[in-house]
């Protein structure tokens, strides 16, 4: 980050969490800027012996990180279409749009049910998942995930089953 009017920087590190930029120009002075290191993001590794188990464990995953989901009682259905040109680009789709789902319906979601098909070009995934109008009184609220990372995105075969790693913007 530089200062528009200086084009200077001067970058202090005082421990392991704080960085000090100071853009101080000769003669008027620019504010000091700090930028302090936070955690933002949770993850998330599944595994399962199917591409559709582990989607299915990923979404339980960042729905945990939101909410108590043995209080959600399955009482509405959303049927969800996504379409990626790869598994791990079709995981981060899948994710997008339960996040998309909760926050147009407020409905909070606690059963998946997926089937994945990868014999064209691109990547489908069709589902369902069940769970009700959100009560914060009843699901205990907690962390709100905002966002589907690119960062550390995986979704792979293995010879033991699949994988699939992902990281939630909170």
């Amino acid at each position: 980050m530089r200062c528009s009017g200086c084009r200077s920087i001067d970058r202090r590190v005082a421990d392991a969490d704080t960085a000090h930029v100071n853009m101080d120009r000769a003669n008027g002075g620019c504010r000091n800027i700090e930028y302090l290191d936070h955690t933002a993001d949770a993850a998330v590794r599944v595994h399962g012996a199917t591409a559709e188990a582990v989607f299915e464990r990923a979404a339980e995953g960042m729905f945990s990180l939101m909410l108590d989901r043995d209080s959600v009682k399955r009482a509405d259905r959303v049927s969800i279409h996504c379409e990626a040109p790869t598994v791990p680009e079709l995981l981060v789709e899948w994710l997008a749009r339960l996040l998309a789902e909760r926050d147009i319906r407020g409905i909070a979601l606690a059963s998946f049910d997926v089937a994945i098909d990868r014999r064209n070009e691109a990547c489908t995934l069709d589902a369902v998942a069940w769970g009700e109008r959100m009560d914060p009184s009843r699901h205990g609220l907690a962390t709100e995930v905002k966002g589907i990372s690119l960062l550390g995105l995986r979704a792979e075969e293995r010879a033991d089953g699949w994988v699939a790693q992902c990281v939630f913007d909170v």
